[in-house]
């Protein structure tokens, strides 16, 4: 019988502080074998390692986070580096392919906060490393090139500008450009990969102000990242998440206008050159004015009192009122035997539409009519909620009484309700005075 088993498993165990890292590299090698011309092994190795960040003293630095690539006969290298303080840098140099180092390091980032994390490709011509940074104070891919020779060409290119995090680049040189892609969680909780290819050179071809590092077409100077939609049957705006199917001729939100015919809208079909205000809280004319904003429409609140006409605020210029009134709540009535005055107690309405709303109080002998024979003990009061009556009912006689909430409003809509009798209907009175 012949009988062959193998192994090599390996385990890392790590731990990382503020200055002190520490760990282990266990690793085994074990083969079994019944074959009698064959030894079985049973090998480990364990090395141990530690590291130590002296941040505050000088000419002592960790370094960390190394990758390669081959370019022609050099290597390119890149790493973080702390030397210059304890956010971290990136940093290059450049090895022979006998092993010696050609030039001095270089310092790739020199922005605020950290950056990290690199990766690091060779075009045929040039060096170029994505890496992510906090500079913008979001977790961002970065990108920066580095000639054949060792020198940083231009200014660091950002190659993500979402909300979230971008992270863990990776990037290779496709013939033409290269090819960035990284994890981003910009749509939502979920991590998702996202690319963008970015030209070596990073010229602006077409003269549209954005470089090829960023333009999506940098042979048609009407295209770039932000463009305006030039109506021409392609997508201008690189942004655009349909870029590059042709956006604008096609009217997506069904109100018989196209963006490219004049719609500045084409997401809300109420929204189109000369449509009505329509109380949506949106602008609905394109061609008003201030279009998008709400200014000079029934949609803008004028007065400051939180209500706009299309909320139904009564008068948009007096911040003092809004609305008509509710009913004024819970009366009590109070009778002095002494003095013979009647004294009325009520709540102001749960919904005043103003300020200050002030009162009539109305009495009737007659508990369903407080129109005919119905007196205004008090006029326009407020804005107390309290009422005196001097009269004194006749023996055998009733009293009726109403309070009723008034406010400065127009005429119509400044007073309140009356409530309803036991049948449900509402009640009606006189006006005061």
């Amino acid at each position: 019988m012949l009988l062959h088993v193998r192994g090599a498993p390996t385990a890392v165990a790590l731990h990382l502080g503020k200055t002190w890292v520490y760990g282990a590299l266990i690793n085994n090698i074990w083969s079994v074998s019944e074959d009698e011309g064959r030894r079985s092994v049973n090998q480990m190795l364990l090395q141990p390692f530690v590291n130590h960040n002296f941040a505050d003293a000088p000419g002592r630095y960790l370094t960390f986070a190394p990758v390669i690539a081959a370019g022609g006969t050099t290597f390119g290298i890149a790493w973080v580096d702390k030397r210059d303080g304890p956010d971290g840098e990136i940093y290059f140099t450049r090895f022979s392919s006998a092993g010696t180092k050609l030039g001095v390091d270089v310092r790739v980032t020199n922005a605020a906060d950290a950056s990290f994390d690199p990766v690091i490709a060779w075009s045929g011509s040039e060096w170029s490393i994505a890496w992510d940074d906090l500079r913008t104070g979001n977790e961002e891919i970065f990108f920066g090139r580095v000639d054949a020779t060792g020198v940083k060409v231009g200014s660091d290119t950002q190659v993500s500008n979402a909300a979230g995090n971008s992270r863990h680049p990776s990037i290779v040189w496709a013939g033409g450009k290269y090819g960035v892609v990284w994890s981003d969680d910009r749509d939502g909780l979920n991590d998702e990969i996202y690319f963008t290819p970015i030209g070596c050179d990073c010229v602006d071809g077409d003269g549209d102000g954005s470089s090829s590092c960023v333009d999506c077409d940098d042979g048609d100077d009407t295209v770039y990242p932000g463009a305006p939609q030039a109506c021409t049957g392609i997508t201008n705006d690189c942004n655009n998440p349909v870029w590059p199917v042709p956006l604008g001729a096609t009217d997506e939100d069904g109100d018989g206008i196209a963006p490219c015919d004049g719609d500045c809208d084409d997401t809300h079909a109420a929204v189109y050159p000369g449509a009505p205000q329509i109380c949506d809280h949106l602008n609905n004319n394109c061609s008003w004015p201030s279009w998008p904003y709400l200014d000079g429409t029934n949609e803008k609140d004028n007065d400051g009192d939180g209500y706009s006409t299309c909320d139904g605020d009564c008068t948009d210029a007096s911040s003092s009122v809004w609305a008509t009134p509710g009913e004024a709540r819970s009366v009590l009535l109070q009778r002095n035997v002494v003095t013979n005055v009647t004294t009325l107690f009520w709540q102001a309405p749960t919904a005043p539409g103003g300020i200050s709303p002030f009162y009539d109080t109305i009495r009737s002998s007659d508990p369903s009519n407080f129109s005919a024979g119905a007196v205004c003990v008090e006029t326009n009061n407020g804005p107390n909620t309290t009422a005196t009556d001097s009269v004194t009912p006749n023996t055998g006689q009733t009293l009726y009484y109403l309070v009723r909430a008034e406010n400065l409003c127009p005429p119509g809509l400044n007073v309140g309700p009356l409530g309803t009798n036991s049948a449900g209907v509402p009640r009606t009175a006189r006006t005061c005075p």
